[in-house]
């Protein structure tokens, strides 16, 4: 029953506004990421990253992450991936190396080059960011180290 409730949210994602009317379920969503059973947790990280949008990318994005720091080898890589694509897609630039900076933190080699790469030239080319992203390194860590 999970399953299909999770396939008919996918299919009214595709409609027009569907993403509007899916998007009250997030939290529910965000909840079957956790199901014992590896089909319900792909089905809901694919339509957590269908439901996602400038409008909702922070919290979805924590959301994910709280599930990465939890999951097992069947769902990681995937879920870093899509972190990743909505972090690039939906956030700022702060905000995505911020979240590339949680990644690297927290399953370290796990995070591919090219997505490490794009948060190094975000800051690189961006000196505004640059004094807050290293403060962030130095608490990611300090977090690492306790």
């Amino acid at each position: 029953m999970k399953y299909l409730g999770l396939e008919a949210m996918s299919t009214l994602a595709k409609l027009p506004n569907g993403k509007e009317h899916i998007r009250k379920h997030q939290n529910t969503v965000a909840f079957l990421l956790g199901d014992v059973d590896i089909s319900i947790r792909k089905r809901a990280l694919d339509l957590a990253y269908e439901m996602c949008d400038k409008t909702n990318v922070d919290q979805l994005v924590e959301q994910l992450l709280e599930h990465l720091s939890k999951s097992d080898h069947q769902i990681r890589d995937e879920l870093i991936d899509k972190v990743s694509i909505l972090a690039a897609q939906y956030a700022n630039d702060r905000e995505y190396v911020e979240y590339v900076i949680r990644l690297i933190a927290m399953v370290g080699g796990g995070v591919a080059d090219p997505i490490w790469h794009k948060a190094v030239r975000c800051v690189t080319n961006n000196e505004d960011l640059q004094q807050g992203i290293a403060e962030s390194i130095l608490v990611q860590a300090r977090i690492l180290k306790s």
